[in-house]
């Protein structure tokens, strides 16, 4: 029977990755490399890609790779390579292990998932990182709604806040519209007495918007929050109290 032969071609990006019968199938002599951990450890759930490709390319370079991908299954208990691919696998394993921040590793291990193989400790660190991912979103969507006038000792200070979280929910490819930034900012500070006419002001300004969710831009709320600043600014409103709910 004929071997199958690769392509007459010159696109060495095409099928980069040979398909193997298992994990053990082409690895190194144990002893013949040496890995180095990654810096900075994996923390925060955005650099996860990132961290991932490193480690890839570094497994790559030795002929390591294979033994983090979860789809190419272990070799069998009485393969003749078995003890070399669970002594690498394992070493993989302490490798990975130490390129991430230590209470990430912490609260891995903390959750009685077996990772004594590398691919499984990958596995982990995939779906850890992915469930921080929704805490973050959580909490940050969780402060915007929560951030109130009452928080804040002066009004430039609640208008920052709601600001840099309202930017915090941009930048995690959050809503809401900018529309609704600025009404829940004006709906806060129409409790303030001292600004309620020049807010109601604002508000009908918005009122005479067409389509303002679809029409107003994050630049609008930008030029709110500026525009109410520099009122509170000018009447020396800035410590002037709120009315009581």
């Amino acid at each position: 029977m004929a071997t199958e032969q690769p392509p007459h071609d010159n696109n060495w990006y095409e099928d980069t990755d040979e398909e193997v019968a298992d994990q053990s199938v082409g690895l190194p002599k144990i002893g013949s490399f040496t890995l180095y951990k990654i810096t900075p450890p994996l923390l925060d759930p955005e650099d996860l890609e990132m961290w991932i490709d490193e480690v890839r390319k570094t497994l790559r370079g030795h002929n390591l790779h294979n033994l983090i991908d979860k789809s190419i299954p272990w070799p069998t208990r009485d393969s003749p390579n078995r003890r070399k691919w669970k002594a690498l696998s394992i070493q993989v394993r302490t490798w990975i292990s130490s390129s991430i921040d230590y209470e990430v590793r912490r609260s891995i291990f903390d959750r009685g998932v077996r990772t004594v193989f590398a691919d499984e400790l990958v596995e982990q660190i995939k779906d850890y990182m992915e469930i921080e991912s929704y805490g973050v979103l959580r909490l940050a969507m969780k402060s915007w709604m929560k951030c109130t006038r009452k928080q804040y000792s002066t009004n430039r200070e609640f208008i920052n806040a709601i600001r840099t979280k309202y930017r915090t929910l941009l930048g995690l490819k959050l809503g809401p519209a900018p529309y609704f930034a600025i009404q829940k900012m004006i709906m806060e500070l129409m409790e303030v007495p001292d600004l309620k006419s020049f807010i109601v002001l604002k508000d009908n300004e918005l009122d005479g918007i067409k389509n303002p969710v679809t029409t107003i831009t994050v630049a609008d709320f930008q030029r709110y929050c500026t525009s109410i600043e520099q009122h509170i600014k000018m009447t020396n409103a800035d410590y002037a109290s709120f009315s009581s709910r």
